[in-house]
């Protein structure tokens, strides 16, 4: 369907099985069997998707390094998200990462022992956490938020179906932070998902292909040097345009096959008045967004100032 590929979500607390809370070794067998129908009932499965399980009044024992290792023998490929070894949840429900979002994170155990709490420390992979670590593992973020009100659809809110403006900023707030963007649209009673709701993501789509469509570094109008690495170990990049042009966005990515490598950078964009406006950020990773805005650039100036390794990143500009 549309190229969207299949996953599940299962909450590791059934609060409708008499066992939850009450018996740890008979709840986790059920769970499992769950479980194991999902995972081979319903062809081939791209993600699993727990949550935090931890409802208050009863508590339940999960043996979540099982619940792994059954995941990875029935649907190897399949991504275990937020409370598992692949994917964490970024730490709220607003779709916004964090200014320095990095995917590398110390951890205690192995990947499929380690319980994986929610982690929502502003700081999580800065070399001061990497320091004496047992493990390092990659572990990058999923921000999730709602279109509207709510996770599950409720009849009468439509009014909080949020703008396109809303949404745009969200993007610019995950994805270009390094993060995943998880836009929950909820189905009617109908199962189908509501027409206000098909008609913003539409408009959505439309913008940022409208903003994000033409790389401007891409046109003959830009000379784009190579990245210049100098013996401080800062790196710089530069860009003339023959015209001038009004740059909305500056778009910067690491080669994440390569690790995350940069801790912060700089992008300073000159204006035909000779007028220097300056943006400074810490991470990349996968993407970067730079919202700068600003009218008549004549050159643009990107400095790595400093770096875990030397750094492997592609640059454009909307």
């Amino acid at each position: 369907m549309a190229g969207l590929a299949f996953g599940v979500y299962l909450s590791p607390a059934d609060l409708h099985e008499p066992s939850f809370g009450r018996n740890s070794r008979k709840y986790n067998e059920f769970f499992c069997n769950q479980l194991r129908e999902l995972l081979t009932e319903y062809g081939e499965i791209a993600q699993v998707f727990f949550d935090g399980a931890n409802p208050p009044g009863r508590q339940q024992g999960y043996d979540f390094p099982r619940y792994y290792r059954l995941i990875r023998e029935l649907q190897p490929n399949a991504v275990i998200s937020i409370r598992g070894p692949d994917v964490r949840w970024v730490g709220n429900e607003i779709g916004r990462a964090r200014e320095s979002e990095w995917s590398l994170i110390p951890i205690p155990k192995p990947p499929l022992e380690h319980d994986w709490p929610d982690l929502t420390a502003e700081d999580l992979g800065s070399r001061e956490k990497l320091k004496g670590a047992k493990y390092l593992h990659w572990y990058p973020a999923v921000a999730d938020v709602s279109l509207r009100r709510g996770w599950f659809w409720q009849p009468n809110t439509e009014a909080s179906i949020k703008s396109v403006n809303e949404l745009v900023r969200i993007y610019e707030d995950s994805v270009g932070r390094n993060a995943g963007l998880q836009l929950n649209i909820a189905p009617d009673r109908s199962g189908r998902i509501p027409e206000p709701d098909v008609k913003r993501l539409k408009e959505f789509g439309d913008a940022l292909r409208g903003l994000f469509g033409t790389n401007l570094l891409a046109t003959t109008n830009a000379t784009v040097q190579p990245m210049a690495f100098h013996s401080d170990g800062t790196a710089s990049q530069l860009v003339r345009f023959r015209n001038p042009m009004h740059l909305r966005y500056v778009v910067l990515q690491e080669d994440i096959t390569k690790g995350q490598r940069v801790e912060e950078f700089e992008v300073i964009a000159t204006d035909v008045n000779g007028r220097s406006h300056v943006f400074s950020a810490t991470t990349i990773g996968w993407k970067r967004i730079l919202r700068i805005n600003v009218e008549t650039v004549q050159t643009l100036l990107v400095t790595i100032k400093q770096s875990r390794d030397r750094p492997i990143v592609s640059l454009s500009a909307f």
